[in-house]
């Protein structure tokens, strides 16, 4: 009875902790192990990191495009001159018929003809994104012309004297704003004019621009021995508005330089006859800042 009893307690025992060893194996499941891993860490870091680059991106476009730069350069207009229509087509008639070997008289037209109508200019701008650049510039030019001839005429021999002078003048301020189609040029160091060529990009623009023009004519005309020498005075001046659209392409040198090369039409609120017209520009651009990001 006794051998059976501790046989049967035994057993009892060996059972116990069997289920106790069940038991036992949950605490040891690799569950707090597989929580303390890094895997979720590693997700979350690519997300930051994604947002980082992005991040960089926008620093980086910021820095390499919205950028200030000076500029200095030349414009070459073109103005329709309409007023001087009349010295054309009446004044010189007259002298020649008076004066049969009278040469034609010189007029701003001329030099604009002759391609003298030269206005040096200096601005300021800075690039805004990658697709807007705002800039300012400014500009005088003034030049004269003057001819004075003695010839015979046909009343008794006679001589006709003429001298007719003339001079235009002009201050301009242009307010700009530039749109790149296809992004800014890329400034960095180029080996050659091929490889600056290629990375050149076009651009449209919109300058508003304000003008304070003067003008001012002094004729002296006269018959010796027969009419004294007469003489007219003409002098006026405008404070003008207009737009100058234009299409420009930009050609960049170095990391700190670029050549700009437009080519747009004058539009003015008024004296439109006489100030409306194609205009040319070459302008040479200069960055502030060194541009590091490649």
């Amino acid at each position: 009875m006794r051998q059976s009893f501790r046989l049967g307690v035994f057993i009892v025992l060996l059972c116990g902790t069997a289920f106790a060893d069940d038991a036992a194996a949950p605490v040891e499941a690799p569950a707090p192990a597989e929580a303390a891993s890094p895997e979720p860490v590693a997700i979350d870091a690519l997300a930051t990191d994604s947002e980082i680059e992005l991040r960089v991106a926008k620093a980086e476009d910021e820095y390499n495009q919205a950028r200030w730069f000076w500029y200095v350069g030349l414009n070459q207009t073109y103005p329709k001159i309409g007023s001087e229509k009349y010295i054309n087509d009446l004044f010189e008639p007259l002298t020649q018929a008076i004066a049969p070997k009278y040469d034609e008289i010189n007029t701003i037209g001329d030099l604009r003809d002759w391609g003298l109508l030269i206005t040096p200019l200096v601005g300021v701008g800075r690039r805004i994104g990658n697709h807007l650049t705002l800039s300012v510039h400014g500009g005088w030019a003034g030049g004269s012309v003057r001819t004075i001839q003695d010839e015979r005429s046909i009343f008794l021999g006679a001589n006709l004297h003429n001298d007719f002078y003339m001079y235009r003048s002009a201050y301009y301020a242009d307010f700009i704003i530039d749109v790149h189609p296809f992004g800014h040029t890329k400034l960095k160091d180029y080996e050659t004019w091929r490889e600056r060529f290629r990375a050149a990009r076009p651009k449209i623009s919109l300058d508003v621009v304000l003008t304070h023009a003067n003008y001012k004519a002094v004729v002296t005309l006269g018959l010796t021995r027969v009419i004294p020498n007469i003489r007219i005075e003409l002098d006026d001046a405008w404070t003008l508005i207009g737009l100058r659209p234009h299409a420009a392409l930009e050609i960049p040198y170095n990391r700190n330089n670029q050549l700009v090369f437009t080519a747009g039409y004058n539009f003015f609120t008024a004296q439109e006859q006489d100030f409306e017209g194609p205009t040319f520009s070459v302008v040479w651009q200069h960055f502030w800042k060194r541009q590091t990001f490649h």
